[in-house]
């Protein structure tokens, strides 16, 4: 009776978000050919910290923007404005880190700079594309008065 030769090797695959160990086999078959199959064996995804408690928005005045820090680290995703007129903002650009999109983390951003806008009586640009979204899927009347069409 002939028994295959088997070879595992272990190999980690990292990102910021995923940890996993994958085993891959190959088998010499007695018939002279390779086998080769791959099984993912331990995996971990690390969740965004602010998952537990909410997500906090800071507001900073003097650079223009809203910050959520991630993770407690130097990641962090921001939503850019600028004063074009005495009363009135450009919600210009939000920007989240690869490794944190597709979490909603955007929209508490855009509502944040949205509610500062409809707090502080003043007129807005919507330049940025996901805040268009944002208000569109979001349709508050308190909004629509506050937007330059």
């Amino acid at each position: 009776m002939c028994f295959p030769n088997v070879i595992n090797t272990a190999w980690r695959y990292y990102t910021e978000t995923v940890k996993c160990i994958i085993v891959e086999t190959v088998v010499l078959t007695p018939g002279g050919y390779l086998q080769w199959s791959s099984q993912l064996a331990w995996s971990q995804v690390n969740v965004l910290e602010v998952n537990s408690s909410p997500i906090q928005v800071e507001h900073d005045k003097k650079r223009r923007q809203f910050v959520i820090r991630l993770n407690g680290s130097h990641d962090r995703a921001v939503l850019l404005y600028e004063y074009v007129g005495k009363k009135t903002v450009d919600l210009q650009h939000t920007e989240v880190p690869d490794a944190y999109r597709g979490r909603g983390i955007a929209k508490h951003l855009a509502k944040a700079a949205m509610d500062f806008v409809v707090e502080e009586d003043l007129k807005a640009h919507l330049t940025c594309w996901y805040i268009q979204k944002y208000v569109k899927e979001n349709p508050q009347p308190q909004y629509f008065e506050h937007i330059y069409q």
